[in-house]
Formats: C-alpha cells, sequence, structure tokens
C-alpha cells in the first residue's frame, strides 16, 4: 500500500490538471486506497467538497464550486483531458446554471440543470438531468466546464417557459458586452427550437418580441 506521501504525489498529478481537484474514483484507478483518502481529508491535506470529489490543501475554490463538483462527480473515473476532447458528447451545463457561468442576467440558480446524449444518473438533488444531443458548435468551456452558448442557452430558457422578461433583460443588458452576445446568432438558435415555444414567429421576429422593452428609445 502506498504510504500518504505517495499518495499525495498520485493525487497532485491528478489535481494539477483538474484546477485542484480530484475525483475519489481517479486517485483509486491510480493506486490510491480509499482509507487513504479518508486519512488525508481527516489530517487536512484534502478537503472533501462532495461525495467522492476532493480538493487539495491550498488549491483555490472554484468560483462555482457546487456546479464544477457536479460536473466532475457525472464522469468520476475519466481524466479532464479525456472528458474534454468531445465536451459535446458527456454532461453539458445548461438554462439558468449557464447563465451563472457566462455571467449574464438575473436567474437565480436554484437547480443544475445537465444534458448529455446519453442517460446518466446521479443522487445529488442539486442535479436536473436532461437527454438530448448537442451540436458541437453549442458548446463551449467556461470556467473548465462545458456548457451551453449564450444563444443556446437563452433558446433553452424559451423553451423551458423561463420568465421572458428576465430572458429580454439578458440580451439587452449585455448587448454591447464585448461582442458576447450577437442578435443574428440568438436569432438563428430561435429559430430552430419548436414553433409554438417563439409563437410561430420566425426567430428574428420572436427575438424583437422578447426585447422591444427593454431596448433603448431612440
Amino acid at each position: 500500500m502506498p504510504n500518504a506521501i505517495e499518495c499525495m504525489r498520485i493525487i497532485g498529478e491528478i489535481a494539477d490538471w483538474q484546477l485542484g481537484y480530484v475525483t475519489a474514483a481517479q486517485a483509486v484507478a491510480q493506486g490510491v486506497p480509499r482509507s487513504q483518502l479518508h486519512r488525508l481529508a481527516a489530517g487536512g491535506a484534502l478537503e472533501r467538497v462532495r461525495t467522492g470529489i476532493y480538493r487539495a490543501a491550498g488549491a483555490p475554490e472554484h468560483r462555482f464550486e457546487y456546479i464544477w463538483a457536479s460536473w466532475l462527480a457525472l464522469d468520476p473515473t475519466r481524466s479532464y483531458e479525456q472528458r474534454l476532447k468531445e465536451p459535446w458528447n458527456g454532461p453539458v451545463v445548461m438554462t439558468e446554471a449557464a447563465t451563472a457561468l457566462h455571467e449574464v442576467g438575473t436567474f437565480l440558480v436554484y437547480d443544475i440543470d445537465v444534458s448529455a446524449p446519453y442517460r446518466i444518473q446521479s443522487r445529488n438533488e442539486l442535479l436536473a438531468l436532461h437527454r438530448r444531443v448537442l451540436a458541437p458548435e453549442d458548446v463551449v468551456i467556461v470556467e473548465g466546464v462545458p456548457v451551453t452558448t449564450i444563444p443556446k442557452t437563452i433558446a433553452d430558457l424559451v423553451v423551458g417557459d423561463r420568465d421572458r422578461s428576465i430572458i429580454g433583460d439578458l440580451i439587452a443588458r449585455h448587448r454591447n458586452d464585448g461582442g458576447r452576445i450577437s442578435y443574428g446568432e440568438i436569432g438563428e438558435a430561435l429559430d430552430k427550437i419548436p414553433a409554438h415555444k417563439r409563437e410561430h414567429l420566425s426567430g428574428p421576429d420572436f427575438l424583437e418580441r422578447i426585447t422591444i422593452d427593454w431596448l433603448p428609445v431612440a
């Protein structure tokens, strides 16, 4: 059995690639006994963030740790590098949690909506899991986490019947935000959602409808 120093070396090599975090499954796969993980956590060398997720002592807390740790736990055996090769083919954060990561809008995050092209299970009460296929262009990496792009996030919020006034405010508030919000791209994303969700208007026309009250008067 490797001693505590050797275990910390192994854990450190994993954590270096994961913003200071490691999953128990990753550590065990590299030869670290679970008993050593418990001892290291009890001794302060590791901090247990949630079931099966640890942060190395001295590593900065992720700004969105509750989202980051929840995402890590959904595929705990694979390395971060492996998961990011095709991030759209794995768990992707969406809706309100996506707006939090993008730092747009004023939505409150109660649940973390996550989609994947296959069925995933979790006992994490914070998660709401969905099965769907995303195109590569609909996914970006923000704060280390695969998340839907801003246009796709807005389209998802509309499909999910979220408050249109908050959606309109989000779009208008960030329309000049360094080019991150593109009316053309949002219109295209809205064009792809079911027609009844956009009141049978074209995507661009529906976008104009939900933002008209938030645009400055000429």
